[in-house]
């Protein structure tokens, strides 16, 4: 138990092993009554071994044992042997009312059987109390340890090993030493159930009383307080009354000591690190250690696998009157033509009143003769000229006739970078405008997609 700084030993209930365990106040005739039980059990070994010795010498085979392939006796003695030992344990446990451990040691020599029962006589079972990490309460058989009876009214039963199940009959408080100290605890709710030969100590109801348990390869002590001054090589949960070490939590606790943030930033499909911290905080993943997170790290894995290209700045001009800025781009074709056969439609915006004006047209080659068109509405209605175009490189603005018409009327032609519609925002955007608006209105009352224009 390396590692562990524990308060003065005089505050605890101590208890080796071998020695029995904690002790209920009185001490009665026990090993007197072992010494009785001694006598007993090997009388009455003597006397069945001796009833066997008598019939073997009465009628003596002479043939070979099936089962050893020795003389003298016969392959069903050994069934006769272990009827035997089995109804000696049987009887030991049953009549006798006494929960004993038995080793029969079987000797062959000169055609005799010698039987000898070592009998465990370090516990009495009567007074003193077995710490159990398995038991969810205190218990005990005996009625008379227990002071401030009062009848059990709750639903509960004990579950022996055997899955039979034994009923509370009342809940009551004693008081337990032990041979080391003069230091009592009193244990509370303690159940009383007839039947029971054993008083058990539930480690879980000490430690909800806020005392430690320290099991140790030699005893079992019991703590009103505990330091740890190292960390524990497993660790498990007390789940109800239980305490629980899975076979997963064992494995994380054992793989711990090497854990680092960047290796849970890999487990974690590259996750990022402000993330990593936040889940830490939150204990959002179970296993997951306290971790020093570093901010300035950068993973190699990420650079490579989250590259993406920046945002575009957005563009600061503004145009400071109607016509000085007109930004053109034709959308289609559509996959289904409106009934007139059009299947392409340009838009041209003003950027000072984001004012637009829209033009359907069969072929991407008519895309000139609507600028035209545009133009004389457009100055007409206005009275202001066409300074600046912007458009992208497609062939429908990059003819010759469409240049050499933008320098005979002094109009400044402006061209965005190859596949980059960003650059030409504002038209792409109203595109999609336009096109949702028609999409909505053809849906809502049911007409024809023909209809789109």
């Amino acid at each position: 138990m390396g590692g562990a700084s524990l308060r003065s030993e005089e505050e605890a209930l101590y208890v080796h092993k071998g020695s029995g365990n904690f002790k209920q106040h009185g001490n009665g005739g026990f090993r007197r009554h072992n010494d009785k039980m001694k006598n007993h059990q090997g009388a009455r070994s003597s006397r069945a071994m001796r009833g066997w010795k008598n019939q073997s010498n009465n009628k003596k085979f002479e043939g070979k044992c099936y089962n050893c392939r020795k003389k003298g006796h016969m392959a069903k003695f050994y069934t006769l042997q272990a009827k035997f030992m089995e109804s000696n344990a049987v009887t030991s446990k049953i009549k006798d009312e006494w929960d004993v451990e038995a080793l029969f040691v079987i000797e062959e020599e000169k055609d005799e059987l010698a039987l000898t029962a070592i009998l465990s006589d370090q516990i009495n079972y009567e007074k003193d109390w077995i710490v159990d990490s398995g038991c969810s309460n205190h218990m005990t058989g005996d009625k008379e340890k227990l002071q401030n009876l009062t009848e059990y009214k709750g639903n509960r039963v004990v579950v022996t090993a055997n899955n039979s199940k034994l009923p509370i009959a009342h809940v009551g408080n004693t008081m337990v030493s032990n041979h080391y100290n003069d230091n009592d605890v009193s244990l509370q709710k303690v159940y009383h159930v007839p039947g029971m030969k054993k008083n058990l100590l539930s480690v879980s109801q000490l430690t909800s009383s806020g005392h430690f348990v320290l099991f140790g390869p030699q005893d079992v002590r019991v703590y009103h307080s505990l330091e740890i001054a190292e960390e524990p090589l497993m660790k498990g949960q007390r789940l109800e009354s239980v305490y629980v070490m899975s076979a997963e939590t064992a494995y994380i606790d054992k793989t711990r000591k090497n854990e680092t943030a960047d290796l849970w930033h890999l487990r974690l499909s590259h996750v990022s690190y402000s993330k990593l911290v936040v889940m830490m905080k939150k204990s959002m993943l179970k296993g997951l250690p306290q971790l020093e997170v570093r901010t300035d790290t950068v993973c190699a894995g990420c650079q490579y696998g989250k590259a993406h290209q920046l945002l575009y700045a957005e563009s600061k001009f503004k145009a400071k009157k109607p016509l000085e800025l007109v930004h053109s781009d034709v959308f289609g074709p559509v996959k289904q033509a409106f009934i007139s056969g059009m299947r392409y439609m340009v838009t041209f915006i003003d950027d000072f009143s984001r004012y637009v004006w829209v033009y359907f047209q069969k072929e991407k080659s008519e895309t000139f003769s609507k600028f035209q068109e545009f133009k004389s509405a457009a100055e007409a209605e206005i009275g202001e000229k066409i300074c600046s175009l912007r458009t992208d490189n497609g062939g429908e603005y990059t003819s010759d006739e469409f240049s050499n018409y933008l320098l005979e009327h002094r109009i400044h032609h402006q061209f965005t970078c190859s596949n980059t519609p960003q650059q030409n925002d504002i038209a792409e955007r109203k595109n999609r405008h336009l096109t949702e608006l028609c999409r909505s209105m053809l849906h809502a009352k049911n007409v024809p997609g023909c209809f789109w224009a």
